[in-house]
C-alpha cells in the first residue's frame, strides 16, 4: 500500500495510550499474580475455579 494512502485513526494517541497502561498492567500486577496463583493452588482447586466460571458463561452460550 502506498504510504500516501494510509489511513489516519483519530483515536491512534489514546490507543497507544491504552495499550502501554495494559501492558504494564499485565507484567507487573496480573502476571506474577496469576503465577502465585499457580504456585499456590493445587491443579484440582484450579480446575474447580475454572469450571465455576465457565458455568456462569452458560446463559450466554444458551442464547446463542
Amino acid at each position: 500500500m502506498d504510504e500516501s494512502k494510509a489511513i489516519a485513526d483519530p483515536l491512534e494517541p489514546v490507543n497507544r495510550i491504552f495499550f502501554h497502561f495494559n501492558d504494564k498492567l499485565y507484567y507487573w500486577v496480573l502476571k506474577p499474580v496469576a503465577r502465585g496463583y499457580k504456585a499456590i493452588m493445587p491443579e484440582d482447586i484450579r480446575i474447580v475455579v475454572r469450571n465455576f466460571f465457565n458455568n456462569l458463561l452458560a446463559p450466554r452460550s444458551i442464547v446463542n
